[in-house]
């Protein structure tokens, strides 16, 4: 809002008071510097809020853009999904020697390569209906660090790409047990796990 101060009229014959005109124009530019702060003020705020608004649409932008290689395979007629980082390689399952063990989900141990890995029964984990174990099961070897070890599943479909925005929270139907391994699932059904909680799992 721009501000109009009036001088008054001096007549030629009257006597300047030059002090009262001093304190004229020291008003005036008060009070153009104050009209001037507020603008500035003003567009300080307005910057910020679209800096502010920029980096939010930004930052979702960069999420929504963010794909995620996963294996995709087949246990008890579901589709789940695994990051490929956490995937060392599948093979096509020979023979397992079973062991007296502790744990209730776990097989036995397979040579893979030369080395001696456990392989647990994810179904188990998941409450999953048991199945008998055929060659036509795929082992999957996964690997974080120095802990390797496999999990049978039903059939592999193959490689796919997921946006991180897209994977969802699992139902709430679903038992603590269950949702403990899980990213979520997409809008496909698909059950995304999570490869870091399963491998400090087991």
């Amino acid at each position: 809002m721009v501000r109009f101060l009036s001088f008054e009229k001096v007549n030629s014959s009257q006597k300047i008071n030059w002090e009262k005109i001093k304190k004229q124009i020291k008003d005036a530019e008060m009070s153009l510097t104050q009209n001037f702060s507020v603008d500035i003020d003003t567009q300080n705020k307005i910057l910020e809020k679209r800096a502010s608004l920029f980096a939010r649409e930004s930052k979702e932008d960069k999420t929504s853009s963010v794909l995620i290689e996963t294996l995709e395979f087949i246990i008890a007629n579901e589709i789940y999904c695994l990051e490929l980082k956490y995937i060392s390689e599948a093979i096509k399952l020979k023979e397992i020697t079973k062991i007296n063990a502790v744990s209730p989900h776990l097989l036995g141990l397979a040579n893979v390569r030369g080395k001696i890995i456990s392989i647990i029964d994810i179904k188990k984990i998941f409450d999953l209906p048991p199945e008998n174990l055929s060659n036509q099961n795929i082992v999957v070897v996964i690997q974080l660090d120095k802990i390797k070890f496999g999990f049978v599943v039903d059939k592999i479909i193959g490689i796919s790409k997921i946006k991180l925005t897209d994977v969802q929270a699992p139902p709430t139907a679903l038992t603590e047990k269950k949702t403990e391994f899980l990213m979520g699932i997409t809008k496909e059904h698909k059950i995304v796990l999570d490869g870091a909680k399963l491998i400090t799992y087991n």
